[in-house]
């Protein structure tokens, strides 16, 4: 019988965090670029085979993996190499391809359709408003906006009164489209906070991921927006290059926070996801005893991750025992030269060589 192969596929964000911690740590195993056997994933996770299945099977059912059989998407370009400790060396071992950098291929392609479809709506609007509403006063804008109807109700989003914006969503017509429009062109802080005073409007992907690109986004949206996620989404945020860069270290800062006090099979989906990337942003904090365990329970086939936890001050002696007895760091004697020079290193592995 030919044995079961799958691949990870992009999870809306609402349903990736109604994932259990041992669905998190079997998902965050299987390869989003080619297909993972799931017998392997038993060695991987060091669960038992027949747990794997069951979870595999709940995870085709949530559509977080498909049969490897489905067509994989084009590779991706490979991305930098990151590390803390060592400089860039012409004796390391070659890099191999890295992971797609997130958010992935189909999801960045669906975000893009989606700005896409706003930006053809957003010009419409915005000429309504310079060429008829614009040239009102403030109190007639005031009193038109709360019983307003299309088009008019949509030019409204461009007002940059943040009053104007607080009454625009006292009207019943108001919706998801004008949250849109008001989160990706509204530049007040206060007409944020208009938006995000509705958490009905606030909980939409599209809002938060235009919010978060906004130049005026105040910190308390931010919070809101940023607490009930992963660590993973956390690290998109921080790796979004239209995010601006205040916003960017407020996620840094959350990742670090969040870091403290996340379950071990988050943290482990992080490190594995972005194949130890994330580690340059946590100099400074350590991985705990659980998450340790974890990591050594895995098999290790990818150089870029192993490179990274070998140049990371905090990687504990544990998991630099277990990464010597890898077969990919047996083959790549500079690779076994930088874990040995780690100063973690167990005494045992030293003397051995």
């Amino acid at each position: 019988m030919k044995e079961r192969k799958v691949r990870r596929v992009p999870l809306p964000e609402d349903r990736a965090r109604s994932l259990s911690g041992e669905e998190v740590l079997v998902l965050s195993c299987i390869d989003s670029r080619a297909e993972t056997a799931v017998g392997d994933l038993a060695y991987a996770t060091g669960m038992p085979p027949g747990v794997v299945e069951e979870i595999v099977a709940r995870l085709l059912d949530e559509g977080a993996v498909v049969d490897g059989s489905a067509r994989l998407p084009d590779s991706p370009p490979d991305l930098e190499v990151v590390g803390d400790g060592e400089p860039d060396d012409p004796g390391q071992p070659p890099e191999e391809p890295a992971a797609p950098e997130v958010p992935e291929e189909s999801e960045a392609a669906h975000e893009d359709a989606e700005d896409a479809a706003l930006a053809g709506e957003s010009a419409t609007g915005r000429k309504l408003f310079e060429t008829e509403l614009g040239s009102l006063t403030r109190d007639v804008r005031l009193s038109r906006v709360g019983t307003a109807i299309e088009p008019h109700l949509g030019a409204f989003c461009f007002d940059p009164d943040p009053a104007v914006i607080h009454r625009l969503f006292e009207n019943p017509r108001a919706g998801l489209a004008h949250a849109r429009l008001v989160a990706f062109h509204h530049r007040t802080s206060a007409g944020l906070e208009a938006l995000a005073s509705h958490q009905s409007l606030l909980r939409d992907g599209q809002v938060q991921r235009l919010l978060l690109r906004n130049i005026q986004l105040p910190s308390t949206i931010f919070g809101r927006i940023v607490q009930p996620r992963r660590l993973l989404e956390t690290w998109k945020i921080l790796h979004d290059r239209d995010v601006p860069e205040r916003t960017r270290g407020w996620a840094r800062s959350s990742l670090r926070t969040k870091w403290t006090s996340a379950e071990a099979e988050e943290r482990i989906e992080l490190v594995w996801s972005t194949e130890g990337r994330v580690l340059l942003q946590l100099a400074g904090l350590t991985l705990d005893s659980k998450s340790t365990a974890l990591l050594c329970r895995r098999q290790f086939l990818s150089l870029l991750l192993v490179r990274n936890l070998a140049t990371w001050s905090a990687t504990p002696p544990p998991l630099i025992g277990h990464l010597l007895k890898q077969a990919l760091v047996r083959r790549q004697p500079q690779l076994r030269n930088l874990l040995l020079r780690h100063p973690n290193t167990p005494a045992e592995a030293k003397r051995k060589g």
